[in-house]
């Protein structure tokens, strides 16, 4: 009898790929929270604009755009956040190119200082997930900018490459409580049919337990330290996730040298960035 792997294997080499890329250009991935009865983190997918708000929309949207960023590790990155208009962009506006991604829905504009902007809307900031789902995905977009892979990726590829980015941004375990936001999120616009959620979800579950086993914690420590930031449905991915992830022993190998460089060493002190 044949047993089905969790993930396809290309997809799981392309996830290995990405995240060596993300450790080799931005440093060694941090670990998320760990929840604690006494010090719970944010539950980034509960996050909506309530009617008793005291700031204005635009308000709350600026302040939690800054947490998000900062959770993500990028809080000293120069990326503004807009919501979106009628009207068309002005000159001062282009459009940035991508080549991981070049059949993405949306395009990405800078303003006049050359600055990445987010554009969200508004009358959807009441939906639970909305905004963080939003912000986390684009912000994992625009980290890729930079990246170029060896051979052509697929729309669907694009969407793994992605949720791999958010993970690294210790973003899993919020995509994964809200998989049908991300689902809407990665819809196309154009009628064709939305990404498998069984992908967002063992792609969000692989990357995850690929970015732990590199620092180091055991299957059953993941499960014991994380699963209370977990669906009951996302916890049962977590042990097939591994069990894949484990017949890959040089890749394993690699992302533990990458997310555990020597503290003395070169590449350590050299990193530009981190998230």
């Amino acid at each position: 009898m044949l047993i089905s792997r969790f993930m396809r294997e290309d997809d799981a080499l392309l996830q290995f790929g990405i995240m060596s890329w993300l450790m080799k250009s931005y440093g060694p991935p941090r670990k998320p929270k760990v929840p604690s009865p006494l010090h719970k983190p944010e539950q980034l997918f509960m996050l909506k604009w309530q009617d008793d708000e005291t700031r204005t929309i635009f308000d709350w949207a600026q302040d939690n755009f800054g947490h998000i960023k900062a959770d993500c590790g990028l809080d000293d990155w120069s990326v503004q956040i807009a919501p979106q208009t009628n009207k068309p962009h002005n000159n001062k506006h282009m459009e940035f190119a991508q080549h991981w991604n070049m059949a993405g829905k949306e395009p990405y504009y800078v303003d006049g200082y050359g600055r990445p902007v987010i554009y969200y809307d508004p009358r959807q900031c009441e939906v639970p997930g909305y905004f963080a789902a939003r912000v986390i995905l684009k912000l994992a977009e625009i980290k890729l900018m930079n990246f170029n892979p060896e051979r052509t990726v697929t729309p669907v590829e694009s969407r793994i490459l992605t949720l791999a980015t958010a993970c690294y941004m210790r973003q899993g375990f919020t995509l994964a409580a809200i998989p049908e936001t991300v689902q809407e999120y990665f819809s196309s616009e154009d009628g064709s049919p939305p990404v498998n959620r069984r992908i967002i979800n063992n792609s969000l579950a692989f990357s995850t337990c690929m970015i732990l086993l590199s620092r180091k914690l055991a299957t059953e420590q993941i499960i014991a330290t994380y699963g209370t930031l977990m669906t009951p449905r996302f916890r049962k991915k977590i042990r097939p996730a591994c069990k894949q992830l484990e017949t890959h022993e040089s890749e394993i190998k690699l992302m533990k040298l990458l997310a555990n460089p020597p503290q003395d060493s070169f590449d350590n002190r050299s990193y530009s960035a981190s998230a």
